[in-house]
């Protein structure tokens, strides 16, 4: 497709811009945008680049340039609003970059009215196609951010009608629908009853946590119509349950939503949880539901603070009781459900083999295992998937009738495949060998950052300490490298652990060597104990009790970890030259085709002869 880039003139409220396709760039800072975290922006503010003059606001989160190459901005109701041009707009495309949110929702305005299909994902490029009757030239269009995510811009381009744009994916001849519902406003317990409902609060419905275990609930944004009903795809619908004390919830993920412990925050489960799985729902006079977890004593509100929804156990300053939308049933009707697992995501040994079923007859099962969406246009499920090395899984079933499709939800699952070694208390670093770090306070190692993530903290797993030795999977374990001015730290997916020079206390995790905050000096206490400083902001590694976790402080918080290096292995435990098992080198790669030497197979050294 050919696309011709013409000079504009452009000044925001002043003049229109005159072309046919525009191109914005944020790749680097001709812009004169803030600088760096330190320095983000929250006020409406012009920012002009020769020709092009834009607006942004985001009081929510804040704005900078990132030095990456990308304009960050977010989160809810953060805008960008676009210079206004003279020619007819068809569609304009936001471009973000690797890395980013992929539960970022965004949408074109002109004024309050959505005039595009709202788009999921930063990380990609989002096609924005105007409605026609927003297509006329001197239109001022707004790129709105519509969840608790940022945005990161490298580039915006706008097409004008007379260019040659293809349709996008999923429009045209493709038998593809949205599966919309109409979902009616229950008001009181008898109009209250088990089926599939939207929770909702001033416009915002709450969806579910997707592949992640625990979290607070965000949001989509939902219309009221002039009934009071709503109209939204059925995908979104939490399900409710009948159950003895009140009712259970599913999410919209096919799992149980559950509280444990004293946090705030919600659980999922794909089993009936053991605690704090039923909830009862009553009605004030307004209608608004207060939906209570019977063992916790507390109950569901959406919080303006933190923009997502929450249970608490007491009224929140800015907090919000939902209303519920309750599916309004068709004889007819299609509702997908979602692809189940034969075996639970997790941590195993040797290889396995998972299996896939929807509960829809006639449904159709399409997966990936590169990291991407799977669609109707991905392999086709049709058998056992063999999972030899550390893989996730993600499933989506499709149903075909009428010459459309009706979709479940994308599920997902990691199977991290993780031999068991031995690991040694040590007080001294090899280069380039393995270790597990431990909180000998409380026989906890600190896990590594989840591979769909670019920052947290490592989050616990408890181990069993015998004469100095631990033995567990591999897949805790950081290969610690001499460098120029210390160490660095790779994770199990070979990830740098790095932090910033700015007020978070968790890491970051990069693929590739980080510019900078990558290098860490370790020294020992005469009590074996590791003090890991991080050179550039000068946070040191502890595991804190009081958030189960460990991370970088400053000062003291916690426990500071023991390192236990993995043993060497010099056994053999056997001769072998049968070319038909699973096989890695030494260095962990699989192998099909191994010479003579040693190998790994089924976690034991082997000799191929």
């Amino acid at each position: 497709m050919k696309k011709i880039l013409l000079t504009i003139v452009c000044l925001l409220g002043i003049g229109l811009v005159n072309a046919q396709t525009v191109t914005l760039d944020f790749t680097t800072n001709s812009w004169g945008l803030p600088e760096t975290k330190d320095n983000i922006a929250k006020e409406a503010a012009n920012f002009t680049n020769g020709e092009y003059t834009i607006q942004l606001e985001a009081a929510t989160n804040g704005y900078y340039f990132n030095a990456d190459g990308y304009l960050l901005f977010g989160k809810k109701n953060a805008t960008l609003t676009l210079p206004v041009f003279s020619f007819d707009v068809k569609r304009i495309e936001v471009i973000g970059r690797e890395g980013a949110s992929g539960s970022t929702l965004e949408n074109i305005y002109v004024g309050d009215v959505a005039v595009s299909t709202e788009c999921k994902g930063a990380t990609g490029t989002n096609a924005f196609d105007i409605a026609a009757e927003y297509q006329a030239a001197g239109n001022v269009y707004v790129l709105k951010i519509n969840s608790t995510h940022n945005a990161q811009v490298t580039y915006i381009k706008v097409y004008s009608t007379s260019d040659n744009v293809e349709d996008n994916p999923g429009e045209g001849d493709d038998p593809i629908e949205e599966n919309n519902a109409v979902f009616n406003a229950v008001t009181s317990v008898e109009q209250l009853k088990a089926g599939r409902v939207i929770i909702a609060a001033d416009n915002l419905a709450a969806t579910g946590l997707g592949d992640k275990n625990y979290g607070y609930l965000n949001t989509i944004t939902v219309t009221v119509n002039a009934e009071g009903n709503v109209e939204t795809a059925a995908n979104n619908a939490f399900e409710l349950e009948a159950v003895e004390g009140g009712y259970a919830i599913k999410d919209n993920y096919g799992k149980y939503v559950y509280m444990k412990g004293t946090y705030n925050s919600f659980n999922v489960s794909e089993s009936t949880p053991t605690e704090g799985g039923v909830w009862s729902i009553t009605f004030n006079e307004a209608g608004e539901a207060t939906i209570m977890n019977v063992e916790k004593s507390k109950y569901i509100q959406y919080s303006t603070g933190y923009t997502s929804f929450g249970s608490y156990a007491e009224a929140q300053e800015g907090g919000i009781l939902p209303k519920i939308y309750l599916k309004e049933e068709k004889a007819d009707e299609i509702v997908v459900s979602v692809p189940t697992f034969s075996i639970e995501k997790g941590i195993y040994a040797e290889a396995i083999s998972v299996e896939l079923k929807t509960e829809t007859a006639g449904a159709e099962i399409y997966y990936t295992t590169d990291g991407s969406d799977p669609t109707i246009e991905s392999t086709k499920y049709t058998g056992a998937i063999n999972v030899e090395k550390t893989t996730t899984i993600k499933a989506i079933a499709a149903y075909t009738a009428n010459n459309a499709v009706t979709y479940s939800n994308v599920v997902s699952a990691e199977y991290i495949i993780s031999s068991v070694k031995t690991y040694k208390e040590v007080s001294a670093i090899t280069s380039g060998k393995q270790y597990i770090l431990v909180s000998k306070a409380d026989n906890i190692l600190g896990k590594p950052v989840e591979s769909n993530k670019k920052y947290n903290y490592l989050y616990k797993e408890e181990v069993t300490i015998a004469e100095g030795e631990i033995k567990t999977n591999d897949h805790f374990a950081f290969t610690i490298e001499a460098v120029e001015g210390g160490y660095t730290i790779k994770d199990s997916y070979g990830r740098y652990l790095y932090t910033k020079d700015d007020t978070y206390k968790n890491f970051n995790v990069s693929e590739t060597m980080p510019e900078e905050g990558a290098v860490w000096t370790i020294t020992f206490n005469e009590a074996g104990e590791a003090t890991i400083t991080n050179v550039l902001s000068g946070k040191y590694v502890q595991y804190s009790a009081q958030y189960n976790s460990y991370g970088a402080y400053p000062d003291a918080q916690g426990t500071l970890p023991t390192l236990y290096e993995e043993a060497d292995d010099t056994s053999i435990e056997y001769i072998k030259n049968n070319k038909e098992d699973i096989v890695y080198d030494l260095l962990g790669r699989r192998t099909t085709t191994p010479t003579r030497g040693i190998y790994i197979v089924n976690g034991k050294k082997v000799i191929f002869d």
